[in-house]
Order: C-alpha cells, then sequence, then structure tokens
C-alpha cells in the first residue's frame, strides 16, 4: 500500500469519500434511516433525537468528516493532475478552497453535535446545536459554490465524461440553491435538505466514475 501510485490514491479517494459521506448521510438520526425524519430547524427535537441514538450518532457525525477529507485530496489531487493549466483548471482551483472550508465546518459542526450526543452539553445543548446548525448553513453555500464550480469545470475538460460532468453540475447548482433557501428560510430547511441529499448522490456516482478514470492512468 506505501508504494501506491498518487493517481490510484487519488481516484481511489475520488470513489470512497462520497460514498462515506453518502452513508454519513443516511444513517444519521433524525435525517436519514434512523430515528424517524426530524425537522432540523426544531433544536429541542434534533438534540433529542441525537441523545436516543448516540451510538449511531457518533458514527455518522465521524464519518463525514472523514469522508469529507478523503474527497476534498482527490478533487485536489484531479485538479492538479488533469486540470491545472488546461480547461477549467481556473475554475476548479477556485472551487477546491471552497470544498476545504466546506470539510473544516463539516468537522467542527460535527465535533459539537457529538458533544450533544454524548450528553456532555448539558444546559448548553441548546446553544451548541444552534452554533452547529449555523456553521453547517453557512459552509453548505460555500460547498455548494465550491461543487459547482468543480463540476462546471469538469464540463469543458475532455478528460471528463461531459453527460456526467453536465449531471454533476445540475446537481451542484441545485444543491446550491437548497442550500441557499434553507438557510434564509429554515421552515423549509428540512425539505431543502432532503432534494440535497439527492443532488449528493448525483455527485457522488460522478465522482465514482472520475475516480475510475483517474485509477486508469496508473
Amino acid at each position: 500500500m506505501g508504494t501506491i501510485s498518487e493517481n490510484k490514491l487519488g481516484g481511489l479517494a475520488l470513489i470512497v469519500g462520497p460514498i462515506v459521506g453518502l452513508v454519513s448521510y443516511l444513517i444519521r438520526p433524525g435525517g436519514g434511516l434512523v430515528g424517524g425524519n426530524v425537522d432540523p430547524a426544531n433544536p429541542i427535537a434534533s438534540i433529542g433525537v441525537l441523545m436516543a441514538n448516540a451510538d449511531i450518532a457518533n458514527i455518522s457525525l465521524l464519518l463525514g468528516p472523514i469522508g469529507g477529507v478523503i474527497l476534498f485530496y482527490g478533487l485536489r489531487h484531479v485538479v492538479e493532475s488533469v486540470l491545472k493549466g488546461g480547461n477549467g483548471g481556473a475554475l476548479a482551483t477556485l472551487g477546491v478552497p471552497m470544498v476545504l472550508i466546506t470539510v473544516i465546518g463539516w468537522v467542527i459542526s460535527g465535533a459539537l453535535a457529538n458533544t450533544i450526543a454524548s450528553g456532555s452539553a448539558g444546559p448548553g445543548a441548546g446553544a451548541l446545536y444552534v452554533s452547529q446548525l449555523g456553521i453547517g448553513l453557512t459552509t453548505g453555500i460555500i460547498g455548494g459554490i465550491g461543487f459547482l464550480l468543480v463540476t462546471l469545470a469538469a464540463t469543458t475538460n475532455d478528460f471528463f465524461n461531459k453527460k456526467f460532468a453536465i449531471a454533476a453540475t445540475v446537481a451542484a447548482a441545485v444543491g446550491l440553491v437548497c442550500s441557499i433557501l434553507g438557510a434564509n428560510d429554515l421552515s423549509q430547511l428540512q425539505t431543502m435538505n432532503q432534494i440535497t441529499g439527492v443532488a449528493w448522490l448525483v455527485v457522488t456516482v460522478w465522482s465514482v466514475i472520475v475516480g475510475l478514470a483517474v485509477m486508469k492512468k496508473g
């Protein structure tokens, strides 16, 4: 494993990262397959479902940031090895740092939510929840812009399958719009999050396809 090439590792990261993130999204309490469907704009209900499903919450809130870090590595590699200096290079180079900011936000908000789930927050759980929600809303918009720039860059470069790149760009645009709408109208946040989840699934498929292509470079 120590002798794996950068292309193989970068491609593998593009495959594993978003899949891990998708699993985290699906098993997170209150918004996926565990604990029912809870409105994230309702702090009391959201805190309750986190604490009632502490073990799975800890796992999902850890998997998300790990998947994000892995995905960031893969995106940075494909930008440096394929896009930089060519068609779409400038757009992608701008988009990748935005993805990094989003991953950092996932780490921080995940840590805050884990503190709530473990019961360590005590009476401060409400303040922590509102803080992690605010971080999530802000970084969601930044990440939406970042993924939109990267996928849009891919549509201009012959290395990428144009049809899949366009589909990923549309999905990233939908995710960005939903992030903005959800952040500005919390009554719509739950619905917007569900739509964003579908958009993430499309981006995940695109990332896996790109990862396989990068791995073939050797």
